[in-house]
C-alpha cells in the first residue's frame, strides 16, 4: 500500500486491487491490465467472444436467460464463458464478493 497522508488529496493504492482506483486513471489502467491481462492475451476472436458475454450479462441485469437472447446463443454457452473469465482473471463476475480484493460488504 502506498499513498498520501490524510488531507493530501492523494489516492491510496492497495497493490493491484481495484478497491482504491477512483480518480486515479493511471492506477485504473494498471489494475485493468492486471485483471484483464489473461483475457487480453487471447486471440482476438476468443477475447471478443468472452468480453461480449459479460457485457450482455450485465446489460441484462445479471440474467443468464436474457443474455442468451441478446447473444443468440444456448444457455449452456453463457455460463461456461462466464466461468472461463473467472478462471482467467481469478475474479467471479456472478459472485464478486468471492473474488480476491473485493470490498467487504461492511465497507459500503
Amino acid at each position: 500500500m502506498r499513498g498520501g497522508g490524510a488531507g493530501s488529496g492523494s489516492v491510496t493504492v492497495f497493490d493491484d486491487s481495484p478497491v482504491a482506483t477512483a480518480g486515479a486513471p493511471d492506477v485504473t489502467v494498471r489494475v485493468a491490465a492486471t485483471v484483464l491481462g489473461p483475457i487480453e492475451a487471447l486471440p482476438a476472436a476468443d477475447r471478443d467472444l468472452l468480453l461480449d458475454t459479460p457485457d450482455a450479462w450485465f446489460a441484462c441485469g445479471g440474467s443468464t436467460e436474457e443474455a442468451v437472447k441478446r447473444l443468440y446463443v444456448h444457455p449452456n454457452t453463457v455460463r461456461p464463458r462466464l466461468r472461463r473469465i473467472a478462471e482467467r482473471t481469478g475474479r467471479s463476475i456472478v459472485d464478486p464478493a468471492a473474488s480476491p480484493n473485493s470490498p467487504s460488504p461492511c465497507s459500503r
